[in-house]
């Protein structure tokens, strides 16, 4: 049972120990096409014991959980993202109407994608084409919900460094908000809804790293900046690469300055980089890359598999198959610990609380972020050495720990903070793996609810229909034959003519003693059918001809009492007056008609009588309520009484699913 990792310098990733997992090649297709039908649910994640927030939180996870994530970021909406064009503007640059505060109702895509450049990701616009097709996907799930869409893209997200020459430098309070925003990166995808990974080859442009000459340029005009061991121009040949002055190589500032300290006009070498060092390495093989798809495989694990294709999209192959991959080993990993925890007490009393399988298949991620590359040195680290690398992982450290001190060192590198990232949320997801889970399949859970209840009108909700076919057993058509037969009934009182109800017994004889216990006869006839269902047996015909025909006959008693008494004929409020007591007398009556090997059933006077109590409440509450809402909409007009009749119809239609599900379990899905 040991989980075991596979894998050679430079080849895919490959998780032994974890079962075949076949892919279906169409679902596949669909997903990483422009027409998938991505996302409907998800998200939520803890840094602790405790859940990330309640499901029912006014705030959306990320806002609950991270506070400073969403103080020091701007999440853009996606309708105003899909029009943008290339190259993207910076975080500071864009109108404040391209940005809004997420509702716990709304949804954050996290959009994972790789620099191409140093000082800008995309400045030619090779990605914008696949995001947008992924991200009007998802509008398309989304459109008319009344959901909201949000993207977190890096770029538009935190204040940038310019990328042109006519851009001013971020202020000192976006530099601020700069650091602190990094430290916050990798909680904003623990709590995204969905998940966007683009993998674009890059292509160079053919004069990318030219180098040319440039003579009689004043020394006192030419800025430099080291990064990493590349010395890069500011002034006034923008993130071009200074190579030599008058013919003499440099490599560092300080000697750069010495020689053009020496003359007014100088004569330099460059290397061309429009917009600064370009980063050539594949996405599959960046450090920051598998950061983000490690968390995605995590969120994920989480859910249900069959949640996979509605949480990730993305337009590489390869990419899908790597985080599909990725989570199912870590899902098979917590379900071997599962199983193990419940069966053995020596686990359970051995005080460890961390899953053992979890644990190593947390070490075999650790293990490939170790063969990752990292691209050129960041200009923000190299111009600000007090970058820290604390991760916050939505505040899910262990404040004591040594690895805590040693984070607060100055001047990480791009290994150090995705390293400790990685390590953090490692350490917290072996301790909390069951509660988080827990949490996110239970936010996943009120999502569909709500998606269910809410947007769909036109029928029951689809879980509910779900488990009510998977359990029937009887025959389709006398399901139809139980909801045609009582509207027959009432079909067929109403069709006969009926004088006033002031008119008397004399004006409505035809009513009295023929349509009203005909009709009654009719409806009567659906019974033996819910008996039937709750019994799990077959009724003799005496019980469903016979028996219905006494109960009509019972019925026509009462109504001719109360005319001739009154001098009225109750209509439409005949129900009110007589059917319940020739009903409730009625349905008694049915367990005499029935066979005698049913009656001797271990169980049967147990469902029988939860038959007739179930039945008579609803009759009590059809005869009662009926004609009430009746009046009620009769009387009523105008938009608050449309939103009335709007939400009482969603609560029966809710109280009716609750009923029948409690009924399932103690009788028959019929």
């Amino acid at each position: 049972d040991a989980v075991e990792v596979q894998k050679q310098p430079g080849e895919k990733t490959v998780f032994a120990g974890m079962e075949e997992m076949p892919i279906d090649a169409a679902k596949l297709a669909r997903s990483v096409s422009t027409d998938s039908m991505v996302g409907r649910m998800v998200s939520g994640k803890s840094n602790s014991s405790e859940p990330l927030c309640s499901p029912q939180s006014p705030k959306h996870p990320l806002e609950e959980k991270a506070p400073r994530a969403v103080a020091t970021m701007r999440f853009i909406r996606v309708d105003v993202l899909t029009k943008l064009e290339a190259p993207i503007l910076r975080c500071q640059d864009l109108p404040d109407d391209c940005f809004g505060v997420m509702r716990a109702c709304d949804k954050l895509i996290a959009i994972s994608h790789g620099w191409r450049f140093q000082m800008h990701p995309d400045p030619y616009g090779v990605e914008i084409q696949p995001m947008t097709e992924l991200l009007q996907a998802l509008q398309d799930v989304y459109r008319d919900s009344g959901v909201e869409l949000y993207a977190f893209l890096d770029y538009t997200a935190i204040p940038q460094r310019p990328f042109r020459l006519s851009q001013a430098e971020r202020t000192e309070e976006e530099q601020d908000i700069f650091q602190e925003a990094l430290l916050h990166l990798d909680a904003v995808f623990l709590h995204a809804d969905h998940f966007v990974h683009l993998d674009v080859p890059v292509d160079l442009p053919e004069d990318e790293g030219e180098v040319y000459n440039q003579s009689s340029v004043q020394s006192s005009s030419i800025e430099l900046r080291q990064v990493g061991p590349n010395l890069q121009c500011i002034q006034p040949f923008p993130f071009d690469n200074l190579l030599a002055v008058n013919g003499e190589a440099v490599s560092s500032v300080a000697t750069a300055e010495r020689l053009l300290a020496q003359s007014a006009l100088a004569e330099v070498t460059l290397e061309r980089h429009k917009y600064g060092l370009p980063n050539v390495v594949d996405c599959s093989d960046r450090g920051w890359i598998y950061l983000e798809r490690f968390i995605t495989m995590v969120v994920v694990a989480m859910l249900k598999e069959e949640n996979f294709e509605d949480t990730v999209t993305t337009n590489s192959v390869e990419t899908f198959q790597e985080i599909h991959a990725g989570a199912q080993f870590l899902r098979q990993a917590a379900q071997k610990d599962a199983r193990f925890q419940r069966s053995s007490a020596v686990f359970a009393n051995s005080g460890s609380k961390a899953p053992s399988a979890l644990q190593q298949a947390f070490a075999e991620f650790e293990d490939c972020l170790k063969v990752k590359r990292f691209s050129a040195a960041s200009v923000d680290k190299s111009l600000n050495p007090a970058l820290r690398a604390v991760s916050t992982l939505a505040g899910a450290r262990d404040s004591s720990s040594e690895e805590d001190e040693e984070a607060l060192l100055p001047s990480p590198s791009d290994v150090e903070i995705v390293t400790q990232s990685m390590c953090s949320l490692v350490r917290h997801l072996a301790l909390h793996w069951e509660s988080e889970q827990e949490f996110r399949q239970a936010r996943s859970r009120l999502a569909q609810k709500v998606e269910d209840y809410v947007l769909v009108w036109n029928c029951f909700s689809p879980g509910f229909m779900q488990r009510i076919q998977e359990q029937m057993w009887l025959d389709p058509m006398l399901m139809v034959l139980l909801l045609l037969v009582p509207v027959a009934g009432i079909l067929l009182v109403m069709s006969l003519p009926y004088a006033r109800p002031d008119a008397g017994f004399a004006a409505n004889w035809l009513h009295i003693f023929i349509a009203y216990p005909l009709g009654c006869t009719v409806i009567y006839m659906s019974c033996p059918l819910v008996v039937e269902m709750y019994l799990h047996a077959k009724l003799p015909y005496r019980c469903k001809i016979l028996w219905p025909i006494v109960a009509g006959a019972i019925s026509s008693i009462p109504m001719p009492v109360v005319v001739m008494l009154t001098g009225v004929y109750p209509v439409p409020f005949a129900t009110v007056t007589t059917g319940p007591f020739s009903f409730n007398v009625s349905l008694p009556l049915l367990w005499l008609f029935l066979p005698q090997a049913i009656r001797s059933r271990p169980q049967a006077k147990k469902r029988f009588l939860f038959v007739v109590l179930v039945m008579i409440s609803l009759s009590f509450i059809f005869f009662l309520v009926y004609p009430m809402l009746n009046v009620w909409l009769k009387s009523g007009d105008g938009l608050a009484h449309c939103i009335i009749v709007a939400f009482t119809f969603l609560g029966a239609r809710l109280a009716f699913e609750a009923v029948n599900l409690y009924t399932m379990r103690n009788v028959s899905a019929d």
